[in-house]
């Protein structure tokens, strides 16, 4: 058994420590595994594929990706919200709270 100071000391003058450490578990934080870099690869040589035409589409739907609060999926309404926007859009119809489908799309820009 070695104590910390004379580990430190050992390191300090630059001898081989290996035998000092147990790595069967040891761990490289950030490293990228072999699949990782694969499936990286597999992305980068696809982007190399797209027309330049269609590169800023690609970073926006990227940034759109990247950005998107992944606590909400979407299609994934709980019921009870659905059940309770049907009931109010009846109540608005029933109370005559209606737009006329001719303005419906008014002032909405769509690109």
């Amino acid at each position: 058994m070695i104590t910390a100071e004379e580990f430190d000391q050992k390191f300090d003058v630059g001898e081989e420590m290996s035998e000092f450490m147990d790595l069967s578990t040891a761990k490289r934080p950030n490293h990228l595994n072999k699949g990782k870099v694969m499936l990286l690869q597999k992305i980068i040589d696809e982007i190399k594929e797209i027309p330049e035409s269609r590169q800023e589409e690609l970073y926006r739907l990227v940034q759109e990706f990247r950005h998107r609060d992944e606590t909400v999926e979407p299609y994934n309404t709980p019921e009870e919200e659905i059940i309770e926007g049907i009931r109010e859009g009846m109540r608005q119809a029933l109370a005559g709270e209606v737009i006329p489908l001719e303005e419906m799309w008014e002032d909405i820009d769509v690109d």
